[in-house]
């Protein structure tokens, strides 16, 4: 927590002490907001006369303070929770492509999994290209359509 009870004779952040002054800021307040330990903002109060945050008002900011933390708290797990299903989303998705070629390589070479996914990956090496997108020329190759994606029920 940080206090400033009046800007006006504030000596750690001159800067913006003066400039608060100067738009009639006189006290502010602030208190850290964190996620998972991490702090990743802060609830800033402002008063335009000195000495505005008393205990009481004190102790109330550190109420909504902590409301806050809780609330971005969830917002940060909801935002890593979305990010991790897109991402498995998608890693499903090529695994289903991926899986289809080495089904095609496996027939036309009469080879195991594994034979056929180090054909797979050397053809991915040789040539640069992700192990996927030649997965997925490798399906269309024998369909003579780009491979669909798996759907996903969306419960």
């Amino acid at each position: 927590m940080v206090r400033i009870d009046d800007t006006s004779g504030e000596a750690r952040w001159s800067g913006f002490s003066t400039r608060a002054a100067a738009r009639g800021i006189r006290c502010t307040l602030s208190l850290p907001l964190t996620a998972d330990g991490r702090h990743i903002g802060a609830l800033n109060l402002y008063a335009t006369v000195p000495s505005a945050f008393g205990p009481e008002e004190t102790r109330r900011a550190e109420g909504l303070a902590a409301n806050a933390t809780g609330a971005l708290a969830l917002a940060v797990r909801q935002a890593a929770s979305t990010a991790l299903t897109s991402q498995l989303r998608a890693s499903l998705a090529s695994r289903a492509v991926i899986d289809q070629a080495l089904g095609v390589i496996m027939a036309q070479e009469r080879c195991t999994q594994s034979q056929a996914f180090a054909i797979l990956r050397a053809a991915s090496q040789n040539r640069n290209v992700k192990v996927r997108d030649i997965a997925a020329q490798i399906v269309m190759s024998v369909s003579g359509q780009p491979p669909e994606p798996p759907s996903f029920d969306e419960r």
